[in-house]
């Protein structure tokens, strides 16, 4: 994958390994039952219910590889986005939710059904256990499982998704062939992760700006924005908080919007850009030229200590290994830079409290 992290010299002078430790790391996907194949290929369009990692992941391929038109993400509440997904042609609602059991899942789930859709329903849920599974088997709808040992936002390459592209004609083999390679490569030589490692957790940097020029990337950067986020904002056994705030940025739009503050106000952010240009025309090289100015904005920023802002630049173009390089370096980064920081990358527990009370207080609403 072409890729700049500069300052060149960011990296740690010692070697620390990167060991691929955790079950994601397999890259080993099931065939998906035919049946469930037509019935993504016969549905007018395939909205996926879900919150946070259940539809992130899957944002990352459907922007990079342009399906929005045939993928839609329900991933709100909003009853004004609910009024326009229901007027769609003969959807199909995949509803993503390891239990079934939070809220947004089970209004959601509730008003499908209340619009006449029960029978345009397939499920991804635990293979066992949980309201979804209990639901799944009393309407004998068609289902995929989620995997036990894999949270939510680092189900990039799962059955889920393997169906959901397949559907659509995209080479998910060739992917997860790519991606054990890739894997397989950092655990011989781990010096990407660590210079990335440097660039967030070595200096007091507050902010990391994931810039993303073009459509095709913004699902990445959207999907990085919560593995990073979640994976990495934790405290150690001793108490220690860890983290840095990631925050999505569009290119060329937020240009006119906050780089007056990322070049004259706090100097405290790393910088990562993102860019997937394809074909030719005025409008790709307008792009291209918007960033490439930026960039270099930043980049000759490097040599004033005042200015000082580590920055990285990662290129797709519009080439699937790519794509899949990119994936795979965040994933076996998290795990990097937790071993690092010493803390768990896989759990959530700053955000269990929240989910606790919204029970509470529907209690009286709903039979949990």
């Amino acid at each position: 994958m072409p890729f700049k992290v500069l300052p060149e010299s960011s990296a740690s002078e010692k070697k620390f390994s990167f060991n691929a430790a955790h079950p994601m790391f397999r890259y080993e996907v099931s065939a998906v039952d035919s049946q469930i194949i037509e019935r993504m290929k016969q549905a007018g369009v395939i909205v996926v219910v879900g919150m946070g990692g259940s539809v992130l992941p899957l944002k990352a391929f459907i922007d990079f590889f342009q399906l929005q038109s045939k993928i839609f993400l329900l991933d709100t509440v909003d009853p004004d986005r609910f009024a326009v997904i229901k007027t769609l042609p003969n959807p199909l609602f995949c509803i993503v939710s390891k239990s079934g059991e939070t809220l947004e899942i089970k209004a959601l789930l509730e008003q499908i059904i209340a619009a006449g859709f029960s029978k345009n329903i397939l499920t991804v849920t635990d293979a066992q256990k949980g309201f979804l599974r209990e639901f799944t088997a009393k309407e004998n709808l068609l289902s995929l499982p989620i995997p036990q040992d894999i949270g939510g936002r680092f189900t990039n390459f799962t059955i889920f998704h393997r169906a959901l592209l397949e559907s659509q004609g995209i080479a998910f083999e060739h992917m997860l062939k790519h991606a054990k390679k890739v894997v397989e490569n950092f655990k011989k030589d781990a010096s990407l992760l660590e210079k990335l490692y440097q660039q967030l957790f070595t200096s007091d940097r507050r902010n990391l700006i994931l810039w993303a020029y073009g459509d095709r990337t913004f699902g990445l950067a959207a999907w990085m924005q919560q593995v990073i986020g979640e994976s990495l904002g934790k405290k150690t056994k001793a108490g220690v908080r860890k983290g840095i705030l990631p925050v999505v940025l569009k290119g060329p739009q937020d240009q006119h919007s906050v780089l007056q503050l990322l070049s004259d106000g706090p100097q405290d952010k790393v910088l990562w850009f993102f860019s997937a240009f394809h074909g030719e025309g005025v409008l790709n090289e307008a792009l291209q030229i918007l960033l490439e100015s930026t960039f270099k904005t930043f980049e000759e920023r490097l040599a004033n200590p005042e200015t000082f802002q580590p920055i990285a630049r990662f290129d797709l173009s519009t080439n699937t290994e790519f794509f899949v390089e990119m994936i795979v370096t965040i994933q076996a980064f998290t795990e990097y830079s937790a071993d690092r920081l010493e803390i768990n990358a896989f759990d959530q527990p700053g955000v269990e409290r929240g989910k606790e009370i919204a029970r509470e207080l529907l209690k009286d609403v709903w039979n949990h």
